[in-house]
């Protein structure tokens, strides 16, 4: 019969470590899997999915109410005459939509262009919804609305319906007086001048009016919005610190459980035989 002593302490610790170990490879397979890429849809589920809007560009003017057709011509003479700002349409629509009168033999989205723009009447939200309209069928990023003159008034003014915003605003522009002014912008500056600002190509937005320019990388050929879970560390896991909670507390539990508290450690017996 032989005496050996086995170490209570170091029993516990490796328990400990198993267990941490065993934590941290839940931990880092859930992590894995929590930061797995949601599979892609193939180019021809994308197509059905959500066909690419066309990009809208340019202002078109539509004369509200009687009377503005003359003024609308005016202004949609000095836009147009702006490549930054002119709307991707035919002259026909053009003229439809300033006021115009339709041909005898007009196609049929010619005829509802010219019904749409007959039915607004201002800031009310059946006007914004036909302003829309127009925008969605002209592919344009604005609408310059022009008024004819109500007394006292003596000029005609304009509006601007921004159709990402579906809102009108409140600024009101009207010709200028200014020497010199008339021959500019068929005296209009201010007002083509801000078009120009705010609605030139060279922010090109699609058909919803949202930014279509390219998204920033990091360096790596990934845009930022394609960051996830799987840019993240290990630690910064909430699983990470449960697991790593659970094997310390497993680990002190065993520990306690285990420990000798007399002086000398309980000798283990083992019979080797008779």
């Amino acid at each position: 019969m032989k005496r050996l002593r086995a170490p209570a302490r170091s029993t516990a610790l490796g328990c400990a470590l198993l267990v941490l170990s065993s934590a941290i490879t839940t931990s880092i397979t859930t992590s894995t899997a929590s930061a797995a890429p949601a599979p892609k849809l193939t180019l021809a589920d994308e197509a059905a999915a959500a066909p690419v809007p066309a990009v809208r560009k340019g202002v078109v003017v539509v004369a509200v109410g009687e009377g503005s057709a003359d003024a609308a011509f005016v202004v949609a003479k000095a836009v147009y005459a702006h490549a930054e700002v002119r709307p991707g349409i035919v002259d026909r629509d053009a003229q439809i939509l300033a006021g115009g009168a339709l041909e005898p033999n007009a196609p049929k989205d010619a005829v509802e262009l010219a019904e749409l723009r007959t039915k607004i009447h201002g800031d009310d939200v059946a006007s914004r919804l036909l302003m829309a309209e127009i925008a969605r069928r002209t592919r344009s990023r604005a609408v310059a609305l022009v008024f004819a003159p109500v007394a006292p008034e003596t000029t005609p003014h304009v509006q601007l319906y921004d159709a990402a915003d579906d809102a009108i605003e409140p600024t009101i522009f009207r010709p200028s007086d200014a020497k010199g002014d008339a021959k500019v912008d068929e005296g209009w500056p201010l007002l083509v001048s801000t078009m120009r600002a705010r609605w030139s190509l060279t922010a090109d937005v699609d058909g919803a009016g949202k930014s279509t320019k390219p998204e920033k990388t990091d360096g790596s050929g990934k845009g930022e919005a394609a960051k996830g879970e799987s840019g993240k560390l290990i630690t910064s896991s909430v699983w990470f610190w449960v697991a790593l909670g659970a094997a310390v507390v497993a680990g002190g539990v065993v520990y306690l459980t285990t420990r000798d508290s007399g002086t000398n450690p309980t000798p283990l017996r083992v019979q080797w035989g008779k």
